[in-house]
């Protein structure tokens, strides 16, 4: 089957994303269980299919979130209001198990070859690093 194969394909390929947020646009996330890249990550964002994790980064705190699943396939403004219109590249996601945040030094080394400056990093991940990630979260009721 054509679809099946394709869906295969995109799969290995970006097995799972890390979205950037700010403390600013961190709340619309939350509030409509949304994450978003600008119109230029449209194609990237329209391979992201149901179930995919994905992980959410605050550049001000330098803290990853997690771990979150993709609740639908990536889109084009679904919540059109969010972010101020600014990541129309959107997708739905739900909370796959609730964690604490990594810090940047925790992760850093897993996706080290994603980084292309030194604060900067391609945000597709494989699937070895996707397991790599959660495997470092927490979850928040297994605190020692």
């Amino acid at each position: 089957n054509v679809v099946r194969r394709n869906l295969k394909k995109r799969k290995v390929e970006t097995m799972g994303m890390v979205f950037m947020c700010s403390t600013e646009t961190k709340s619309d996330c939350y509030h409509y269980r949304i994450l978003g890249l600008p119109e230029s990550k449209k194609s990237v964002v329209e391979k992201i299919y149901a179930g995919m994790r994905l992980f959410l980064y605050d550049v001000d705190l330098k803290l990853m979130y997690g771990i979150y699943k993709a609740a639908a396939p990536g889109g084009y403004n679904i919540v059109p209001k969010a972010f101020k219109s600014q990541f129309p590249s959107q997708v739905r996601f739900k909370v796959l198990k609730d964690c604490l945040p990594l810090a940047e030094e925790k992760f850093k080394d897993i996706i080290k070859d994603n980084y292309y400056t030194r604060t900067k990093f391609n945000c597709q991940l494989n699937s070895l690093q996707v397991r790599k990630l959660c495997s470092l979260f927490t979850a928040v009721g297994n605190v020692p």
